[in-house]
């Protein structure tokens, strides 16, 4: 008997849900019970443009680096030859 009425309430409640409107662009940015809401994707972005932005100020200054480097090495070992 309870499955005949579990097979007769269904049809109904399958109804109820196609009838139920599509959440609107407002309630959908109001919801944040999702993995990700908007916040945290827009921290995510944030991060990666400083990464991006660091990443850059290093690939233009590596070469002054590097030879700034070379050269405090090189007059290390000059002193320590005694040349």
């Amino acid at each position: 008997m309870k499955n005949l009425l579990k097979t007769q309430d269904e049809p109904k409640h399958a109804s109820l849900i196609a009838k139920e409107k599509s959440p609107t662009l407002a309630t959908v940015l109001k919801d944040e019970t999702g993995a990700f809401g908007i916040k945290e994707i827009a921290i995510t972005v944030a991060v990666i443009v400083i990464i991006g932005f660091v990443i850059l100020a290093i690939d233009n200054n590596i070469g002054t680096w590097v030879t700034q480097i070379w050269n405090i090495f090189i007059d290390m070992i000059e002193d320590l030859i005694g040349s």
